[in-house]
């Protein structure tokens, strides 16, 4: 959330829902409920500073406190040594195709073809939308690494279907 305020600038919670969905949440999914409560918790122990609304609405606007960007900025100068974790309900059903049958394992594997070209067609949409505007060009570069990882996903699973259909024929 530290992030996204800081890219953004002031935010409610709405407008983080939608940041979220046409940007990170393509490779770090946010559990809905934690855009509205988390932003507030934030507050609660002054990274963030809180602007309530005045009427009916009494929407809460949130922005950055100085401790909130020194904390945003110790966070993102601390190294990162944890494994990359991908959590892939078809890789996990993938594991336990064994207990199940070689049809629908095929349909599995055939629909993650779709989903992953699908994925390749929206962020290379998304490159050529975004590629001119120099503003953005540093949020471009894990899009790019969100692009190759797809590509790979891609010709693993093609090759599962290939070879699943080689061995039949």
């Amino acid at each position: 959330m530290l992030g996204l305020i800081g890219l953004r600038g002031p935010s409610t919670s709405y407008d983080l829902k939608r940041a979220i969905g046409r940007s990170v949440g393509y490779f770090w999914p946010f559990p809905h409920a934690q855009l509205y409560s988390e932003p507030r918790r934030l507050a609660d122990v002054g990274l963030l500073d809180v602007a309530t609304e005045d009427g009916r609405r009494r929407r809460q606007t949130f922005s950055l406190t100085a401790s909130g960007k020194q904390r945003l900025q110790e966070w993102l100068a601390e190294p990162v040594t944890d494994p990359m974790q991908v959590r892939d309900i078809a890789e996990l059903k993938l594991f336990f195709a064994e207990l199940s049958t070689e049809q629908d394992t095929l349909e599995l594997a055939q629909e993650q073809i779709k989903q992953h070209t699908e994925r390749i067609a929206t962020y290379d949409a998304m490159l050529v939308r975004y590629d001119e505007i120099p503003e953005v060009q540093a949020r471009l570069v894990p899009l790019r690494l969100g692009l190759r990882l797809e590509h790979a996903a891609l010709d693993f699973w093609t090759d599962f279907v290939d070879s699943a259909i080689g061995a039949h024929e």
